[in-house]
């Protein structure tokens, strides 16, 4: 005995509207967190070695609050920041400036690194360099140990920035900001206005 099953043109239309709707709720379900997250979408992320520094994902963020994830694969300690470039600066131009204050704070004896922390000038005064950065309330920084990974959580206003892999110099005292080394990870171009008062 063959049985038949019989249905309902209202009911097949249902159904076809019911999986239209289940599809269209799972394509929001994906593209809205990507769509939070700035930029294309492309996670950023900075990496320290021993040897450099490197960076990959968006080069681009919404003015506000964004996120980039910095591994320090290292042997040391390091500091991530990301700092607003000064007017005329790229962060293509400015590698010679941090390398000549590298080589300035290599130069300076350990008890030329306490006095500067006391607030005295050295024997070897810093060279006359450029104003390349702007204020520090336009900048982030994270400190992190050797091997670890961290987060560098940002919440600034649009311009150009610079994403920096900063290796401090550990015979300064730790609240002393020197650094022997400093590489230019990426140039960060965050635009548009903040969504609410910072």
């Amino acid at each position: 005995m063959a049985v038949v099953l019989v249905v309902s043109t209202r009911f097949a239309r249902f159904v076809a509207i019911g999986t239209r709707i289940a599809v269209i709720v799972a394509a929001l379900v994906t593209i809205v967190p990507l769509a939070a997250c700035g930029g294309g979408g492309d996670q950023m992320r900075v990496t320290l070695t021993d040897q450099a520094c490197s960076y990959r994902g968006d080069k681009t963020a919404a003015a506000g609050r964004f996120t980039i994830e910095v591994e320090n694969q290292s042997t040391f300690g390091a500091s991530f920041a990301l700092k607003k470039l000064a007017k005329g600066f790229r962060a293509a131009n400015i590698a010679p400036t941090l390398a000549k204050e590298g080589a300035w704070v290599r130069s300076l004896s350990t008890a030329e690194l306490r006095n500067v922390a006391h607030g005295k000038l050295p024997r070897h005064p810093r060279p006359d360099l450029p104003q390349i950065f702007t204020e520090p309330e336009d900048s982030v920084v994270t400190e992190i140990g050797g091997g670890a990974s961290s987060v560098l959580s940002a919440d600034l206003p649009a311009g150009s920035y610079v994403l920096l892999c900063r290796i401090p110099d550990l015979r300064a005292p730790s609240h002393v900001p020197l650094y022997e080394e400093q590489y230019v990870a990426s140039q960060i171009e965050v635009t548009g206005t903040r969504s609410y008062s910072a």
